[in-house]
């Protein structure tokens, strides 16, 4: 194998290697993607809740507090 030859094949190998590591990074940042949604809509459904329970109860209490969103 000529001297360009084997350049060529180690830069192409270098790249192939920085694209592996590139193509993990956006699989990790989706997968945390995916668990920062997940925990926003277990927030949203959760506030759901508490807020339908206190207009149920604000209906017999009007002074009821309101609720609050939770804070991670």
């Amino acid at each position: 194998m000529t001297d360009e030859l084997w350049r060529r094949a180690r830069a192409a190998f270098r790249e192939s290697r920085r694209l592996v590591r590139e193509a993990e990074h956006l699989r990790r940042s989706g997968e945390d993607l995916r668990h920062d949604l997940a925990g926003t809509l277990e927030d949203m459904r959760d506030f759901n809740v508490r807020a339908s329970a206190w207009l149920r109860v604000g209906a017999v209490r009007p002074h009821a507090p309101r609720p609050a969103r939770r804070r991670v």
